[in-house]
């Protein structure tokens, strides 16, 4: 092995200001609600000197010099979710904190960062928690809350029930007439969140604010409710809650919206899975005023109005948590083109795929019913507002004189036909709203001097933008389900895309309260909670879950007679979906399944991980045994050798099942089951021998590539993510063909009518792009370790940057005709990354000096890249 030394550095730092940067309290960049019982601190170090020891100090006060609690010194390089033993003591619920941490560095010199605020969550600081209602399945709320010049920082605190009737958000909340967010959280298990807005910026410092909410659910008024806490933190350091929606029912103000809003209550937008009303609206008795203090004005026609709202107890069988992740918004998305057809009517495209709403406005109109349809595709120039989801997305607004709305739905669209508009319909009229996450950390990019690939990458891109919420579903039309199967390509999607893995963990957390109905599903989430622990470091959250992943283990049983694994809970074996993705495939009589087994070798092996990480040897030992057994017995009897392909499996005797598919493969690629590189080369050669992906869904594509590219055969893979002959499994043509602009459910219509055009297990393709075509991933604890891969095509030039918590990677690499290879590479303080060097070998140069001769993958020694910036030469 031979590691490349840091370069040299100057050691004069400035000691007025930090450069300690990234700071995060509990994994969040603008912590408001974080849990003191599990508290941790990340930051990023400057420079390349490795960190030796560090320190937290903890305050009440911006400004404060006594602090409420110092720490010791730790020798640790440890720099990511750090544990502070003796915290939560000293630390209360619902307080505003501040954090530095003091670091010393290998080269002698020390720095200290800037205080970071953070706010605990509210816990057992509720001055109320029975939820307010105003009957039906709609209302607004709203409370004028008096002001101060002295608040340093002013939170609040929402939830609502139920997010799972409609699975989907509670609330808009709104300060001062300004959208905040919306939210909650999705509820799991008994388990309500609350999340928790930072206001300061929005507050009024003379005169009372105005907040307030539009909720809907789709339980009636018995099942519904809303909770809302504001919390004023003085420059001083003490702190008051000055509104409590339960506590201060004299102030509070309610009205019951259905009749204005839904004024149709069979006409749904949902599906056989979900019921979510169609909003038919007469805007012209929306009250728009209502954000505005005092009652509501005279021109307002309307059949209600203001009323202290009902009040019923928080259910005894549920639990109020912090939500773990950062908030929920909605951002503007201007048109792409507006078309004004033969009809009248208008066709907007907004270029993308929007997972939200729209926003309609008039100026000086009639007293008009406007229709609305937003589909996911084009029918004879218009919307299709009836999707093959079942979806129906056809709502009439009524407007008159000078107006705005905004639709508060969830729906899944690219396009929107709008008849009737009066007058011209330009982009100041119609904007599309964006659900999305708030302070993402850090983002990647990507660019190539091959635009297929820069096509890939973004589609990629827009996918993870799109559909990574708090909770992120299968998809926001359909089923709005979770599962596991989509969490485990989004989460590589994500990670690879935007440094914030709390949306994904949020994901598994909810996976871990209800775990779906498939066999490989139930144990992708320990592989899922393993590679959070690679993303983030946190010891803390892999002990909290431990225990509960053994039981979605136990879905499979090993068998030590056969050396493999077969279902014994009362789940379904998916191997691939749909079935027509699977011919000749007998799910009945194969007991033992390749794809069933390939997952479970994975899984065992992540969770031998995790064992360890928790002290377990014993857990450590057994499932590493089980992973090798499956492995042996896979490439024994299931391999052959002729065809460089697996069966399909064994029957219930033990007894070979003769018959092969493609998705086997892909899974063993993927999984790392195959002996040695020899073989995986030969199984990934012919996979893709054709020029394309010949068999599997889009579901399966990410067990192909990804693969491809953890084989070192990224070559491979380009060359099928480039094919632009039309062929039916090809990336380029659902983007050209279907008009697809992020990852759609199927390859097209006729391989599953029911598809939808915003579904996350559809990304693999573009996940193993970005994470293989000068990539990084982590092998180690908070990024620690890591292994760049380059795997470049010959006259290929490209430029990437990943988001990590110690900071970003950055690769420049370019490859000339004859295979050599160019690159400069900078590694962020805190990390050792691997260089693997491409397969055909060569020599490696790193900053001058010869590293390694002519060799291949994983038989020469590794070549290890500390911080700072490298230049490289290969061949």
């Amino acid at each position: 092995m031979w590691q490349a030394p840091p370069p040299k550095q100057n050691l004069n730092k400035n000691d007025d200001s930090s450069t300690i940067t990234g700071t995060r309290t509990s994994l969040l960049a603008n912590a408001t609600a974080v849990d003191r019982y599990a508290l941790t601190f990340s930051w990023v170090n400057p420079g390349t000197s490795p960190q030796q020891a560090y320190r937290i100090t903890v305050y009440s006060h911006a400004d404060g010099e006594r602090p409420v609690f110092r720490g010791e010194w730790v020798k640790s390089s440890r720099q990511t979710a750090v544990t502070v033993e003796g915290l939560r003591e000293k630390t209360e619920d619902n307080q505003l904190y501040y954090w530095t941490v003091d670091v010393k560095y290998q080269d002698g010199s020390q720095e200290s960062s800037s205080k970071t605020p953070f706010v605990t969550a509210v816990g057992r600081a509720w001055e109320s928690t029975d939820l307010m209602w105003a009957g039906g399945h709609s209302g607004l709320f709203r409370a004028s809350v008096r002001s101060s010049a002295k608040v340093a920082k002013a939170v609040l605190t929402v939830t609502g029930l139920n997010t799972e009737a409609a699975r989907r958000n509670v609330y808009d909340l709104y300060v001062n007439g300004e959208e905040i967010g919306v939210g909650p959280n999705r509820s799991s298990g008994g388990t309500v969140h609350y999340n928790a807005y930072d206001i300061t910026k929005h507050l009024r410092r003379t005169s009372s604010n105005m907040i307030g909410a539009y909720a809907y659910s789709s339980s009636d008024g018995n099942a519904a409710g809303l909770l809302m806490q504001l919390t004023y933190f003085y420059d001083d350091g003490t702190s008051a809650v000055v509104y409590n929606s339960a506590r201060d029912h004299a102030i509070t103000q309610a009205m019951q919206t259905d009749d204005i809003v839904y004024s149709d209550p069979t006409q749904s937008i949902g599906t056989m899975y979900y019921a979510e009303l169609a909003q038919n609206v007469d805007v012209t008795r929306w009250p728009a005023d209502w954000q505005k203090q005092g009652t509501l004005s005279s021109t307002i026609q309307t059949t209600t109005s203001w009323r202290q709202p009902t009040y019923a107890t928080f259910p005894q069988d549920r639990t109020l948590r912090p939500a773990i992740t950062s908030n929920t918004s909605r951002t503007i998305v201007d048109p792409a083109s507006i078309t004004h057809n033969a009809d009248g009517s208008w066709t907007v495209d907004f270029g993308r795929e929007i997972e939200g709403d729209v926003q309609l406005s008039v100026t000086d109109a009639p007293a008009t019913d406007i229709t609305i349809d937003l589909g996911e595709e084009l029918e004879n120039g218009k919307a299709r507002s009836a999707l093959r989801t079942g979806n129906h997305y056809h709502e009439t607004w009524h407007m008159q004189g000078t107006m705005s709305w905004r639709g508060m739905s969830l729906k899944g669209f690219r396009y929107a036909t709008i008849t009737n508009y009066p007058g011209t319909l330009d982009a100041r009229g119609i904007k599309g709203l964006q659900v999305v996450m708030d302070g993402g950390a850090g983002t990647s990019s990507f660019q190539s001097n091959v635009t297929a690939l820069n096509t890939l990458w973004e589609f990629g891109w827009r996918t993870a933008d799109a559909t990574t919420i708090d909770t992120i579903p299968d998809s926001v039309t359909r089923e709005r389900g979770i599962y596991e199967g989509d969490a485990l390509i989004i989460a590589d999607l994500s990670y690879a895309m935007e440094d914030d893995p709390l949306p994904i963990r949020n994901t598994w957390n909810y996976l871990l309260d209800s775990p779906t109905q498939y066999t490989e599903y139930r144990l992708m989430t320990a592989i899922g909670v393993y590679e959070d622990w690679l993303h983030t470091g946190d010891d803390t959250y892999v002990r909290s879950v431990y225990e509960r992943l053994k039981p979605l283990l136990d879905t499979v049983t090993y068998d030590e007679a056969i050396g493999l694994v077969r279902t014994t809970a009362d789940t379904t074996d998916l191997v691939d979906w749909p079935r027509s993705e699977t011919v000749g495939y007998d799910f009945d009589n194969t007991r033992y399944k390749t794809a069933v087994n390939a997952v479970a070798y994975r899984a065992y092996t992540s969770m031998a991980h995790l064992a360890e990480i928790v002290g377990s040897q014993t857990d450590a030992e057994l499932y590493n045994n089980m992973a090798k057994s499956i492995k042996t017995t896979v490439l024994a009897k299931l391999y052959d050798s002729t065809t460089a392909s697996f069966h399909d499996g064994l029957n219930a005797n033990g007894g070979l099942v003769e018959h092969h598919i493609a998705q086997n493969d892909y899974y063993a690629l993927w999984a790392g089951v195959y002996a040695d590189d020899a073989q995986a080369d030969s199984i990934a050669k012919a996979v893709t021998d054709s020029g394309h992906q010949t068999e599997g869904s889009i579901y399966a594509a990410y067990f192909l590539y990804m693969g491809l590219y953890r084989t070192g055969n990224g070559q491979l893979a380009q060359r099928l993510l480039t094919d632009d002959s039309g062929d039916t499994r090809s990336y380029l043509t659902i983007i050209k063909a279907l008009g697809a602009t992020i990852a759609p459910e199927a390859w097209n219509p006729q391989l599953k009518p029911n598809m939808t055009f915003s579904h996350p297990w559809g990304a693999g393709g573009p996940t193993a792009l970005a994470q293989g075509t000068a990539g990084v991933i982590p092998t180690a604890a908070g990024w620690s370790k890591a292994e760049i891969r380059l795997q470049l095509g010959d006259g290929q030039t490209v430029t990437t940057e990943t988001a990590t918590p110690l900071g970003p990677v950055r690769i420049k690499a370019s490859q000339a005709t004859n295979g050599r290879i160019t690159a400069t590479v900078s590694v962020p303080n805190g990390m050792r990354a691997t260089l693997l060097e491409p397969a055909d070998g060569g020599e490696i140069v790193v900053d001058g000096k010869t590293v390694g001769g002519e060799s291949a993958k994983s038989e020469v020694s590794p070549v290890i890249l500390s911080a700072g910036k490298h230049e490289i030469r290969i061949g």
